[in-house]
């Protein structure tokens, strides 16, 4: 079973013992996320312009925003990235992958449009729009976003097994 870039959405504790539940004893479960390498100048740059845009825009659509529960949830989420704690899982393992994407404007562009976070009309995305314009005139190198993908591969606890 794969996850990609969505796991924190989901109810983190009720989820794993589903997938527990329906994956055979031979399966596994993988889990990622594509974040942006923020070591990267152009990446840092580009990821700055896109989440200042994001603190203008100011949504309730994010999945750590009802409390209690979503402090709650990221401090699980929390345990994952740190101590690779999965209810229901054993063998919890991480890996990190670099990778980086040659990005003109539009890419760009493209790539804050999809973000869940970032507003896609009015003055705040006109404003973003410009100032990612600006930073690929600004820069003489060559375009790119930088990623480091993280995976955390997992098998299913015996059915016997409680979790802590």
């Amino acid at each position: 079973m794969t996850c990609f870039t969505a796991f924190h959405w989901f109810d983190f504790e009720p989820s794993l013992r589903e997938f527990r539940r329906i994956l055979k004893p031979s399966g596994r479960l993988a889990l990622i996320w594509n974040p942006w390498d923020s070591t990267d100048p152009f990446t840092r740059c580009y990821s700055q312009l896109v989440f200042k845009a994001s603190k203008r825009y100011r949504t309730k659509m994010a999945p750590y925003s009802n409390y209690p529960f979503g402090y709650v949830k990221l401090a699980r989420m929390g345990l994952l990235r740190y101590f690779h704690w999965m209810p229901h899982f054993t063998n919890v393992r991480r890996y990190s992958f670099a990778h980086q994407q040659t990005a003109k404007l539009e890419t760009l562009i493209g790539c804050a449009r999809s973000q869940s976070f970032v507003p896609k009309e009015g003055n705040v995305w006109e404003q973003l729009v410009i100032d990612l314009g600006n930073l690929v005139e600004s820069s003489e190198a060559t375009h790119h976003l930088a990623y480091r993908t993280i995976l955390f591969l997992a098998q299913p606890a015996s059915r016997e097994a409680k979790p802590l």
